[in-house]
C-alpha cells in the first residue's frame, strides 16, 4: 500500500508538471486555475509609449446631450458609418457629447494602415459602463487584419483594444473618451508596454481576440463559451490576473489613503471587470471582485471625509462634484455597507457643502425723468435640491425708496417695497471629466410685477403706482435674458468665478442703454454648513 500511494503522488506531480508546461494547473469545479502569468515581464518592462498624429475631419461631426439613461450618435463619412452608443447607467449626469470623424493618422506603427475612427469629446470623460463605437465599412473591405486602437489627449498613449468583428462591422468597447478606431496591420500585434497596466492588458487581450478569430469572437460576445479554445481563455485569465495584481489592486490600495486617486482607480477596476465579463471568466475572479469592491469603498469613504473637510475649511464648493460622483458610484456599484461606507453620510455632506448666499445691489438712473433714481437689494440662500440635480433658492428683494424731480422745485418719493424671488433649474455636472470647469448660470424669477406702493409728490398728492425697478427697469434693461415673460424669469449667465472665501462668483452690469444707466452686481458667497 505505501508503494501505491508513493506511485500515485509521483503520477500527480508528473501530471501537474506537464499541465504547467502548457500553461494550465487544474480545473477545480469548472474554474480555470492559472499558472504564473508569462506576461508579468511585459507589465513590468520599461514603458514604450507611442504618440500618433490624428487628423480630424471637421466636416463630419455629431453632437448631442446624452442623459444618464443613455443615447446614440451616428454619422457617415464616405462609405463608412460610425456610431457611438452609450448605454443606460454609463454617465452620472447629462453630458454634451461630440463625435468627430478621423480623416487620417500620422506616425502609426510600421506597416499599419488607417481605416476609420472617431474622436470622442469631452476628452477624458469616464464611463461607468463601456460605450460601443461601431464602425461599418463598405462590404468589400477586407477584415482579417483589422485591429482596434485608442489614444488619449490628441494622440498620446496609443494602444490596441479588444474588439469584435462580424462581416464588415467592427464593434469596439470604449471605457472612456479619447480617440478610437481600426487600422489594418498585416503582421502580429506588437507586444509592448504602452505605459499603464490597463493599456498593456488591453493590448494583450486584443491579440488574444485576434487569434481567436471572428467565429469565436462572435461566440464570446453572445456569451457562448462552449466552443472557445480553452488555451485562449487560459491566456486571457493570466493577463487579467496579472493586470489585477499590478494595476487594479495596487491602485485601489493607494486610493484608500489618497482621494485624488479614487476616480482613476475605480475607473480602472470597472474596465478590468468589463474585460473579465467579456471573456466569460466571472467565476474565476469572485474573490478579486469582492476584494476590489471593499477596497473601492475604503477609498470612497476616505475621499468623502476629505472632500467634506475641504468644502467647509477651504470654502471649495467644487468638492460637491466629487461627493455626488461618489454617491452615484456607491449606489451603482453597491458599495454601501462595505468598510462602513454610508449613502446617507455622503448625501448629507453634499447637502451641507453646496450652500450659497446670493446678494445683489442695483441702482438705475434715468436722467430724462427728472434724474430719477431707483435702487434694489436682493438677498437669499441657494442649496441643492433633494435629488441633487440642481440649485434651489429663494429670498427677498427690497426695492426703493426712490425719488425724482418734477421740475420747478417739485419732487415725488415712493416708499420702499419688499417681495420675493426664487432661483430655478441650475444644474450640476458630476461626470468624470478632465476639462470640467466651474460654471454658474442662474435662472432668477422675480415676483415684483404688479407690486404697488404709495408715492407722494409736492402739493400733497399721493397715489399707488407699481414699484419701478422690478416692474419697468430691470425687465427693460434685461430683455436679452428674459426667458419667461409671464414668470418674469431671467437667465443670468457668464458669471465670473472669483473663487475666494469672500466671493465665489459675481456678475456685474455697468452700462448705459438709451440714456438709462445701470449698475447692478450679483454676488454668490459660499457658506457651507458644518
Amino acid at each position: 500500500m505505501p508503494e501505491k500511494r508513493l506511485l500515485l503522488k509521483i503520477l500527480i506531480v508528473i501530471i501537474l508538471v506537464v499541465l504547467g508546461a502548457v500553461g494550465y494547473v487544474v480545473l477545480r469545479r469548472g474554474i480555470i486555475v492559472p499558472a504564473p502569468s508569462p506576461y508579468d515581464k511585459v507589465f513590468q518592462s520599461q514603458p514604450q509609449p507611442v504618440t500618433v498624429g490624428p487628423v480630424i475631419d471637421e466636416m463630419v461631426k455629431g453632437e448631442k446631450t446624452i442623459e444618464p439613461s443613455g443615447g446614440t450618435i451616428k454619422m457617415k463619412r464616405g462609405g463608412q458609418t460610425i456610431t457611438l452608443e452609450i448605454p443606460d447607467g454609463s454617465l452620472f449626469s447629462p453630458e454634451d457629447v461630440t463625435v468627430q470623424a478621423i480623416k487620417s493618422i500620422n506616425n502609426l506603427p510600421e506597416g499599419a494602415r488607417f481605416i476609420a475612427g472617431a474622436k470622442l469629446e469631452p476628452d477624458g470623460l469616464g464611463l461607468v459602463k463601456p460605450a460601443t463605437l461601431t464602425i461599418q465599412l463598405p462590404s468589400s473591405s477586407v477584415q482579417d487584419n483589422l485591429v482596434a486602437f485608442a489614444y488619449e489627449r490628441d494622440g498620446t498613449s496609443f494602444h490596441f483594444l479588444p474588439s469584435f468583428g462580424d462581416g464588415n462591422v467592427i464593434e469596439i468597447p470604449m471605457t472612456g473618451f479619447s480617440g478610437g478606431g481600426v487600422i489594418d496591420i498585416p503582421g502580429l500585434i506588437p507586444i509592448i508596454n504602452p505605459g499603464t497596466p490597463e493599456q498593456t492588458a488591453k493590448q494583450l487581450l486584443a491579440d488574444v481576440l485576434r487569434r481567436a478569430g471572428r467565429k469565436q469572437q462572435r461566440e464570446l460576445k453572445r456569451g457562448e463559451e462552449k466552443d472557445i479554445d480553452p488555451r485562449l481563455l487560459q491566456e486571457a485569465r493570466g493577463i487579467l490576473n496579472t493586470w489585477y495584481r499590478v494595476g487594479v489592486k495596487a491602485d485601489l490600495k493607494v486610493a484608500e489613503k489618497d482621494d485624488a486617486r479614487v476616480d482613476g482607480a475605480v475607473k480602472q477596476m470597472l474596465v478590468w471587470r468589463a474585460q473579465v465579463q467579456l471573456f466569460g471568466l466571472d467565476a474565476n475572479f469572485d474573490k478579486e471582485f469582492e476584494e476590489s469592491l471593499t477596497s473601492a469603498a475604503k477609498g470612497v469613504k476616505h475621499g468623502v471625509s476629505q472632500s467634506g473637510k475641504r468644502c467647509v475649511n477651504q470654502k471649495d464648493p467644487k468638492q460637491v462634484a466629487a461627493l455626488l460622483r461618489w454617491l452615484r458610484m456607491t449606489q451603482l456599484l453597491g458599495l454601501a455597507g462595505r468598510a462602513g461606507l454610508s449613502e446617507l453620510e455622503i448625501a448629507e455632506k453634499a447637502q451641507k457643502c453646496v450652500v450659497f448666499t446670493i446678494h445683489m445691489d442695483s441702482k438705475v438712473v434715468v436722467p430724462s425723468l427728472g434724474n430719477l433714481k431707483t435702487t434694489a437689494v436682493l438677498d437669499g440662500t441657494l442649496a441643492l435640491s433633494d435629488d441633487f440635480t440642481r440649485f434651489e433658492g429663494k429670498g427677498r428683494v427690497e426695492e426703493g425708496p426712490f425719488s425724482y424731480s418734477t421740475g420747478g422745485g417739485g419732487r415725488c418719493q415712493q416708499v420702499a417695497v419688499s417681495y420675493g424671488f426664487s432661483v430655478v433649474d441650475t444644474k450640476f455636472n458630476i461626470n468624470w471629466h478632465k476639462k470640467a470647469q466651474a460654471k454658474v448660470e442662474l435662472i432668477l424669477s422675480l415676483e415684483g410685477v404688479g407690486v404697488e406702493a404709495p408715492m407722494s409728490c409736492t402739493g400733497g398728492v399721493t397715489v399707488n403706482i407699481p414699484a419701478p425697478w422690478g416692474e419697468d427697469y430691470f425687465p427693460g434693461l434685461h430683455q436679452d435674458e428674459l426667458i419667461d415673460k409671464e414668470g418674469n424669469e431671467y437667465w443670468i449667465r457668464k458669471w465670473q468665478i472669483v473663487g475666494s472665501k469672500q466671493v465665489y462668483a459675481q456678475k456685474v452690469y455697468k452700462r448705459t442703454i438709451e440714456g438709462v444707466t445701470e449698475e447692478t452686481t450679483f454676488i454668490l458667497k459660499h457658506t457651507p454648513r458644518e
